[in-house]
């Protein structure tokens, strides 16, 4: 038996990171299907050096993201799944207001131009956000940004550990050693490196905690799905 069933994905922007690239892969990676993905980069730790530089930059292009209809090869991002969910990530986002984080921008229900007739919600991005928020803690399956600033790499691995969930992690930076240094340390099933998040079939997927049982794909999941049989066979000497 196999069993994904959900993630709070740390996304560590080091002092090192190109920020052009962590500004790009940030936004997709939270905000992939409407961030209704297990594997969305949820909790976004930002070194204290870029924090201000990275969230102003990150805002600046959640406004520039078109919202529309899924079918639109324009749109780039689309809908939340019901009204019910709509409610439950504004929920998410109030409940991080009134517990101090800021919202930089976004948040909104959005109406107009025929959006009124779906579940469309504006990218929220939230600075100040701390680790234990509800925001920071609970699986959101919405367009949430949450940047948390960090001081150092051992405290911002620390703190990415302190999950119930760990499916997924990524860090960007453009020190190599550091990139493998951090990667063997996350507590997640897969880490990703200056990359989107991504499935390989070749690949197991899966992760700790809260996030699951077993992994799935690549030859690991042969195991997974496959029962081992042992036969023993006398021979007349």
């Amino acid at each position: 038996m196999s069993l994904e069933l959900g993630g709070k994905a740390p996304s560590i922007v080091t002092a090192s990171a190109d920020m052009d690239q962590a500004i790009l892969g940030n936004l997709r990676g939270a905000l992939f299907n409407s961030g209704q993905a297990c594997g969305a980069y949820t909790r976004t730790f930002v070194h204290r050096s870029r924090a201000d530089e990275f969230a102003e930059r990150i805002a600046e292009a959640a406004k520039q993201m078109r919202v529309g209809h899924a079918m639109n090869e324009d749109t780039e991002l689309g809908p939340l799944i019901t009204r019910g969910q709509v409610d439950r990530v504004l929920s998410y986002i109030e409940g991080a207001r009134a517990e101090g984080a800021d919202l930089v921008y976004g948040g909104r229900v959005l109406a107009g131009d025929g959006l009124e007739l779906g579940h469309f919600l504006e990218p929220a991005v939230l600075t100040n956000v701390e680790d234990h928020m509800r925001i920071a803690q609970e699986e959101v399956f919405g367009p949430v940004i949450s940047i948390l600033p960090f001081d150092d790499e051992d405290e911002a691995i620390a703190r990415a550990n302190a999950s119930d969930y760990g499916l997924a992690a990524v860090v960007w930076t453009k020190d190599l050693v550091l990139a493998h240094t951090m990667a063997k340390r996350l507590r997640a099933g897969t880490v990703f490196v200056n990359l989107l998040p991504l499935i390989d079939p070749g690949a197991p997927w899966g992760g700790f905690g809260l996030s699951g049982w077993g992994r799935e794909m690549g030859a690991f999941a042969i195991d997974e799905f496959t029962e081992p049989k042992g036969v023993f066979i006398g021979l007349e000497s």
